[in-house]
């Protein structure tokens, strides 16, 4: 249906990064995690070892050694084929489940109760964010 309209598609990266039946395609947004997800953080935290070993496998040509794993995330998302990416300030930030915003199928508290408690940490991130957006060629 998405092909039959032109409709763009959507690639959550933490579900289809090592799925390669479910590669990103350039006709598409591609988010590093959403508002329903964990963070890349608090998703990696809860693998296992072998997933873990796996999911860093898939990241490794995107960081190096001492990159965190929502860096190499947001390497990946940058510089995939997809039109649109997004990146969620808790991924930029590196944030754990601690940062979910919302917690699908629960009601109450702590849905959508995130929030940004010090800009001067976004400010510290952003030289660095900007340079990936400037080597993949997501901004001008």
């Amino acid at each position: 249906m998405l092909d039959h309209y032109g409709l763009m598609g959507m690639n959550v990266a933490l579900y289809t990064l090592c799925n390669d039946w479910e590669q990103p395609k350039k006709h598409q947004l591609i988010y590093s995690s959403t508002h329903d997800t964990n963070t890349v953080r608090g998703w990696y935290a809860g693998m296992n070892g072998k997933d873990k070993s796996e999911y860093l496998r898939r990241l490794r040509p995107y960081g190096y050694f001492f990159d965190s794993v929502s860096e190499k995330m947001i390497n990946y998302v940058m510089r995939s084929i997809c039109d649109l990416a997004i990146v969620p300030l808790p991924d930029i930030l590196n944030l754990g489940s601690e940062a979910c915003i919302n917690h699908p199928g629960t009601v109450g508290s702590p849905n959508w109760e995130w929030h940004l408690p010090d800009f001067g940490v976004l400010e510290f991130k952003l030289p660095g964010l900007r340079y990936v957006l400037e080597k993949t060629n997501r901004v001008q």
